[in-house]
């Protein structure tokens, strides 16, 4: 068996530009797949979790506040 690395980018959430609303982030560093195919993804320069359904347009705030804001 060979493994080889795609080198094609294919955006599967978020815009492409760094920003603090629904369908943006600012260093998404993890993902994680449920059973339902949503998407939830750490995004952490705005200090928040995004909860991304299949074939959603946008994602939402499930941790953390949702403009991006760190908690007190």
């Amino acid at each position: 068996m060979t493994l080889r690395w795609n080198s094609t980018a294919i955006t599967i959430a978020g815009v492409g530009t760094v920003g603090v609303s629904a369908n943006q982030f600012n260093y998404p560093f993890g993902m994680v797949l449920d059973s339902s195919n949503a998407l939830y993804i750490s995004d952490l320069n705005n200090s928040r979790v995004q909860l991304w359904a299949s074939n959603a347009w946008t994602g939402t705030t499930v941790a953390g506040q949702a403009n991006g804001t760190s908690g007190t």
